[in-house]
């Protein structure tokens, strides 16, 4: 899977619960880095897995996209909205993108009052297979690494041509979907 890299090592003990030395999400009692496994007790055709477990803000700055045809058909690029330039550097930089415990690399590309994920993301839509109408949480968990948890609602909202959005500086900010 060219692009994506582990977030965590298995030496780094993220599957025991509360030991994980980066404190990652996926494990129990940790509030920093996304991305480790979690130990998964369910049993059955009805357990959850980390990768489909939607887990609550952190009180980080967020943004949300529905996918429209541009970001996940033709160019391949996702416009982040105004509101959430603030918490981005003024020129161009490499991001991680952190989904179900992969890492991907991407760019946010700085144009006059335009930023946007542009090299990197097509292979990060190909690789968590997104399509038009799904919706994606951005929460911005380091801001000088530009490290992102990205959680996927697939097919979950109503498909649109343009992209929406919802910013949000910290977890006082509900993400309302009408």
């Amino acid at each position: 899977m060219a692009g994506a890299l582990s977030c965590c090592s298995e030496e780094e003990g993220c599957g025991s619960v509360g030991n994980c030395p980066k404190k990652c999400v996926g494990c129990a009692n940790s509030q920093n880095e996304p991305g480790c496994k979690e130990p998964n007790n369910l049993t059955g055709d009805n357990a959850v897995t980390p990768k489909d477990k939607i887990v609550p803000l952190e009180g980080k700055p967020y943004f949300t996209a529905v996918m429209g045809e541009i970001s996940v058909r033709r160019k391949f690029f996702l416009k982040i909205p105004k509101k959430f330039h603030q918490f981005l550097p003024p020129s161009s930089a490499q991001i991680v993108l952190c989904c179900r415990e992969k890492e991907w690399f991407a760019k946010c590309s700085v144009y006059p009052n335009i930023k946007v994920i542009r090299e990197g993301w097509k292979q990060f839509v190909m690789d968590n297979n997104l399509k038009i109408g799904d919706g994606c949480v951005f929460e911005l968990m380091n801001s000088k690494e530009l490290k992102f948890r990205v959680q996927i609602l697939s097919g979950e909202l109503p498909a649109t041509k343009s992209i929406c959005f919802t910013v949000g500086s910290n977890i006082d900010s509900p993400i309302l979907i009408d």
